[in-house]
């Protein structure tokens, strides 16, 4: 008062149970990390032991067409088993670059159709894009079955070009698979068709992701898929 000092307030509050609050909340956040990672790495393994006994089985038949059908079968299970490793090598353990996961995976499919990449060349153009499990794994598997089917038709003369696109467009995620191929003739309805990797690609773009599936047919083979960002939660 009149620039002089009366006095001073001191106001002590013990904040030693809020404290011991939030160690317990923390401890028991990094307990569910760690334990969500193990389950992603349990995952994995387990998926790539099917993968892996699917492999052995094949060696066991001599008929092509069940030894093909095996291989699809391995390749679906890889690219799962991948999703999970993604998800284990995640620092947030929910959502995965699906950016790199699609490169990885597409390296791999190609190793396993053992292509010549000087003569079938890829070209991948991506977005940074994080997606969870939810919408990972349906968009692992069409993009499985998308490139496995531009390699097992697409090229009979054993040359061509696949590209890969994804992208982000307003509220929506556009993931495009396209070859220069032979194409797929006017009079297949790919969501009626008796292949099964293209009824399977319906159903996971249209009921899984909610999304639409459409098919350009101007130059080879275009799929497009399309679906909100809001499945990535």
């Amino acid at each position: 008062k009149n620039g002089e000092i009366e006095g001073f307030l001191c106001m002590v509050r013990d904040v030693t149970e809020r404290k011991e609050a939030e160690e317990k909340i923390k401890a028991s956040l990094k307990e569910k990390e760690v334990l969500l990672q193990e389950i992603h790495h349990r995952v994995k393994n387990n998926l790539q032991i099917i993968s892996s006994l699917l492999s052995l089985q094949s060696r066991y038949i001599t008929d092509d067409l069940y030894t093909e059908m095996l291989k699809e079968s391995q390749d679906r299970v890889r690219s799962m088993a991948l999703i999970y490793e993604k998800l284990y090598q995640s620092e947030d353990l929910a959502s995965i670059d699906f950016s790199e996961y699609i490169k990885t995976l597409v390296q791999d499919l190609f190793r396993s159709y053992r292509v010549n990449t000087e003569k079938i060349l890829l070209k991948i153009k991506t977005d940074d894009i994080s997606l969870g499990i939810k919408a990972a794994i349906p968009c692992g598997l069409i993009v499985n079955e998308l490139v496995s089917n531009s390699l097992k038709h697409a090229f009979p003369e054993g040359k061509g070009v696949i590209t890969m696109t994804l992208r982000t467009t307003n509220e929506n995620i556009e993931l495009t698979v396209s070859d220069n191929g032979v194409g797929i003739p006017e009079t297949v309805d790919f969501r009626n068709t008796e292949s099964l990797g293209l009824r399977l690609v319906t159903i996971l773009a249209e009921d899984q992701l909610n999304g639409s599936i459409d098919l350009d047919r101007t130059k080879g083979t275009t799929f497009l898929i399309t679906f909100r960002v809001s499945q990535n939660e």
